[in-house]
């Protein structure tokens, strides 16, 4: 029986499982909680494990969306950010997973959208992009 790539025990290559996922997402550019939301229906839709977060890193003042899935953080820009894409954290980023421990985080409830909702929603930013 074939296993599914991103199923939980599949962490060794996250981002390809990334990429895989969130590819057809990347070229879009929208606000900080809209990408959050595409996360939040995308992981809901594959029926995945995840958390969501508003973190201020220590060295930083502004806070910003991420959610963590697996054993990964997936950044989605900061509040009220606005054209921004979907990106993995790494090193460049943070220098550890430590400064996550230590980051004010705080667990935010994010509305679970179809995917309906969220192509309506890329649609939407794609054509104020161009206007």
């Amino acid at each position: 029986m074939e296993q599914d790539s991103l199923s939980p025990h599949a962490e060794s290559d996250m981002s390809t499982n990334f990429e895989s996922l969130f590819s057809p997402y990347f070229s879009l550019q929208m606000g900080s909680f809209d990408n959050l939301k595409l996360v939040v229906a995308l992981l809901t839709l594959k029926q995945q494990n995840f958390d969501t977060y508003e973190l201020t890193l220590p060295n930083q003042k502004q806070p910003f969306y991420a959610v963590k899935w697996l054993s990964y953080w997936i950044n989605c820009g900061q509040v009220n950010q606005y054209n921004v894409s979907l990106q993995l954290f790494d090193g460049s980023v943070v220098n550890d997973q430590v400064a996550f421990a230590t980051a004010n985080a705080t667990l935010i409830s994010v509305p679970i959208m179809n995917m309906q909702q969220v192509e309506f929603m890329c649609l939407e930013h794609a054509h104020f992009d161009h206007c």
